[in-house]
């Protein structure tokens, strides 16, 4: 790693972006796309808000908000890498699900709706490249954890910065 690699942002700095996602765990799988609000203190610390959506698949889907804390580390004046530390909430939607009564067959009136939701942690790494001085891309690899359904995510996405 070089001494003298540095990505240069002027305190005060945001950027936002658009991402697509994959969450995958034993039960889950799911694509989804997400937009993230981050807010740079200084050339190497920033916080970011997220809002993300993973369509249904398998009569699940799953709406999640939070923010992320990183921290770059330089390779070279447009590339930097950083850890991933994060706090959020995510709900859970399932649509059709069968609730049997005692001793009854199913019967059409059967299938309901159910929602939970859950704090979720995030840990991960992730990388940016700067295509200008106001244009990114960015790939992130999370492990999320969250109560009945922990699971790994994949991000690519790209924002503006200002």
């Amino acid at each position: 790693m070089s001494t003298n690699a540095k990505i240069k942002t002027d305190f005060g700095t945001y950027a936002f972006g658009a991402s697509g996602l994959y969450g995958t765990s034993g039960d889950y799988n799911h694509g989804g796309a997400g937009l993230t609000l981050q807010k740079f203190f200084g050339d190497e610390f920033r916080a970011s808000i997220f809002a993300n959506y993973f369509f249904k698949q398998n009569n699940a889907s799953f709406i999640e908000f939070g923010t992320d804390f990183n921290y770059v580390f330089p390779l070279t004046p447009k590339l930097g890498i950083y850890p991933v530390l994060g706090l959020g909430y995510s709900i859970m939607k399932l649509n059709n699900v069968i609730e049997k009564p005692a001793g009854v067959d199913i019967l059409p009136d059967d299938y309901t709706d159910d929602s939970e939701g859950n704090l979720n942690f995030d840990l991960g790494a992730g990388c940016e490249y700067y295509f200008t001085p106001s244009f990114k891309g960015f790939a992130e690899a999370k492990y999320r954890y969250v109560k009945n359904y922990d699971r790994t995510l994949f991000q690519v996405g790209v924002a503006y910065v200002w």
